[in-house]
């Protein structure tokens, strides 16, 4: 389980994912 220190490629993925449904004014 690598929930302490994922890859860049997974943190993208989420950072992403999660930027999505959300306005840019929170993404700043």
């Amino acid at each position: 389980m690598q929930l302490i220190e994922p890859p860049g490629e997974v943190f993208d993925l989420v950072q992403m994912d999660f930027a999505g449904p959300l306005p840019q004014s929170i993404n700043g």
